[in-house]
């Protein structure tokens, strides 16, 4: 069981504000994945095997960890980015944590509440 806070906390009996718990007991390369803090990280595998998911998770982590951070979110294609990658973050990342998502043609990003793009 993968447990996506903040490992940073000084008080580690305090309640995360943002939690997603994952089981990622069967897919090691998640948890590899999950933990791995080296500054470029790639996961390669086939559909349904929970990339997007555990990268959610890790962005959570991330963008609570680094305020005022950078990141960007990617695929192979527009139309995957679009249909899949984003469905699916957009149903794990807290919607509390957006403050400004911009969805124009031009441009796409979000903008979270401690300044993260």
């Amino acid at each position: 069981m993968v447990q996506a806070k903040s490992r940073s906390w000084l008080d580690e009996s305090e309640e995360p504000e943002h939690e997603i718990t994952l089981d990622l007991s069967e897919v090691k390369c998640a948890t590899d994945f999950f933990w791995d803090d080296s500054r470029y990280v790639v996961w390669v595998g086939g559909r349904g095997c929970g990339k997007t998911v555990t990268a959610t998770a890790k962005v959570v982590r991330y963008v609570e960890e680094n305020p005022g951070a950078r990141g960007l979110i990617i695929a192979p294609t527009y139309p995957m980015l679009k249909g899949g990658t984003l469905v699916t973050f957009f149903e794990w990342f807290p919607p509390e944590l957006i403050a400004e998502y911009n969805r124009s043609q031009d441009e796409q990003f979000i903008r979270t509440t401690n300044g993260c793009i």
